[in-house]
């Protein structure tokens, strides 16, 4: 039997739904971890510094892994997190670290569910069903990413983040109502609070044949 991918106006439709239940799935999850982000990206840079991204690793506090590839350094900084979050934060509150995991370990629960879900219809649309058994669908590595954009004295001469395309095979973002990265130009679209934005992977632009595009700018 042939299998029939989904068209375009299908894929959106199907996809449009989703977004619209995510609210609910991460009503709760995101505003709770938003303060617990406060906490992380405006930690002392003592306490940062006891957890800095060591060579070779993933997670820690660090500049954004695209940066070796730029001559200059981005106006920007992240606490990555792949996996359990406990090591780190045992290192920044060594008195007061269980409430910043239980908070990041159901964040990164309800994404997980979010991220599955996308990954099923995005490959409903190339024509592969849970039929194949596409066992990389659901045991696939994430990390989460922190990042803070502080403000700066000189703009005009600094960037938070190069334009750039994702490599990953999702990307999720958490939109919020605070000023600094934008994914799209000023007025193209306003961020939506407690909403989710799905990065769209290299690898569904080559298959549509369209030219990738920046994820941020």
């Amino acid at each position: 039997m042939t299998k029939t991918p989904l068209s375009s106006s299908a894929m959106h439709a199907r996809l449009g739904g989703c977004s619209k239940s995510s609210t609910t799935i991460f009503q709760r999850a995101c505003s709770t971890r938003s303060s617990r982000r406060e906490r992380a990206v405006f930690a002392p840079p003592h306490q940062k510094l006891q957890a800095a991204r060591q060579p070779g690793d993933v997670s820690g506090y660090g500049l954004a892994r695209i940066s070796s590839f730029f001559p200059k350094l981005m106006w920007s900084e992240g606490f990555t997190i792949a996996g359990s979050p406990i090591e780190h934060a045992r290192l920044l509150w060594p008195d007061d670290y269980q409430t910043f995991c239980d908070t990041i370990e159901e964040y990164q629960k309800a994404t997980k569910a979010l991220a599955g879900r996308l990954m099923w219809l995005m490959l409903g649309w190339l024509g592969i069903t849970e039929e194949d058994n596409v066992k990389w669908a659901e045991n696939g590595s994430s990390a989460m990413q922190l990042n803070s954009y502080p403000a700066c004295p000189d703009p005009d001469r600094a960037m938070g983040l190069a334009a750039h395309t994702d490599s990953t095979i999702l990307t999720i973002l958490h939109q919020s109502n605070t000023s600094g990265l934008q994914r799209a130009a000023p007025g193209r679209r306003e961020p939506e609070p407690a909403e989710v934005v799905r990065g769209v992977p290299v690898w569904a632009a080559v298959e549509r044949e369209d030219r990738p595009t920046s994820e941020a700018g």
